[in-house]
Formats: C-alpha cells, structure tokens, sequence
C-alpha cells in the first residue's frame, strides 16, 4: 500500500508530498539504510525525510562557492 506523507521544511515552511509504500516505511524504522528501504526516491527526497530540509534549503546551507579550497 501507498502512503503520502506531507513533510513541511524547518528552514523555510515549504510543504513536500512524498509518496512511499508502507514497507519501506517499516523497513526503514527497523533500521535499514535509508537508501535501500526508498530505492525510488531522489536523494533530496530522502534528505527531507531525515532532516526536515527541502533541497533548496540544503542547496543555500552548502552552496559551493563558500568552500573554502
């Protein structure tokens, strides 16, 4: 079965929909790696269910050009 969870970004409020099946959930609260319990979805997405941090959000904490070379 398919459950869409609403996730909504701590930095900016931005509300994101995701959809994943109830065994990846269960999966990944039993402790598999995130990227293996949601092979389907994209690493922004998957960033949003660990961090609550959309990818723009993410892009503007570690823009490239303020690393130091």
């Amino acid at each position: 079965m398919t459950t869409k969870i609403n996730l909504t970004c701590r930095m900016c409020g931005r509300i994101v929909t995701i959809a994943v099946e109830d065994r990846e959930i269960r999966n990944w609260r039993n402790g598999m790696l995130i990227q293996y319990a949601f092979p389907n979805l994209t690493s922004a997405e998957r960033e949003m269910l660990i961090s609550h941090i959309c990818s723009a959000c993410f892009d503007k904490m570690f823009r490239e050009d303020l690393i130091d070379e």
